[in-house]
């Protein structure tokens, strides 16, 4: 028997609140105008996501001389420490790029001198087992918005294709639950 490992057994929730209210009111009537089965922009900007790039762990060893050879000895660092701490979310372009465009605001309006806040609401990261019950979810806290990679546009091709833009995000703390019951 051969265990089947597929790619798609998670989900990435952005809470309701994530969103600024400024970067919602300004694309909510739009929105509404399309034929969409979303019922706000949160919904729409969930539904775009492609990807997550979850952080590396890397965990350095600490090295003694014994005679002539070099022995590996496990660090003494918790392993929150040795966690990357930032992430990339990948979203499929729609039509008019308009995802884009409300991460881009979403972006400007972090690092906006007049924001008060210091971070973004905590992003959720859950693991699916094959008939979709959650096994492992990790809640991302204290969230900075970091990047927001480039649109390639041409007008060199004609076809139909897929396109993608990707946000970086880094962390600070996570809390890792696992619900094995």
């Amino acid at each position: 028997m051969i265990l089947n490992s597929r790619n798609a057994n998670y989900i990435l929730t952005f809470p309701r609140n994530f969103l600024y209210e400024s970067v919602q009111d300004r694309y909510r009537t739009y929105l509404k105008r399309l034929p969409l089965p979303y019922n706000d922009v949160n919904d729409y900007l969930n539904a775009s996501v492609q990807q997550f790039t979850f952080p590396s762990i890397d965990a350095e060893n600490v090295e003694q001389t014994l005679y002539e050879d070099n022995i590996k000895w496990k660090g003494a660092f918790r392993l929150g420490k040795s966690f990357d701490k930032s992430f990339q979310i990948t979203f499929k372009s729609y039509e008019g790029y308009i995802n884009y465009w409300m991460m881009f605001d979403q972006f400007q309006e972090f690092l906006s001198y007049d924001n008060p806040n210091a971070f973004m609401p905590n992003i959720t990261l859950s693991f699916l087992d094959q008939d979709g019950f959650e096994l492992i979810v990790i809640d991302f806290k204290q969230l900075t918005m970091t990047s927001i990679s480039e649109l390639e546009l041409n007008f060199s091709s004609n076809t139909p294709e897929f396109q993608s833009f990707s946000c970086g995000f880094g962390y600070n703390y996570y809390e890792l639950k696992r619900r094995l019951e």
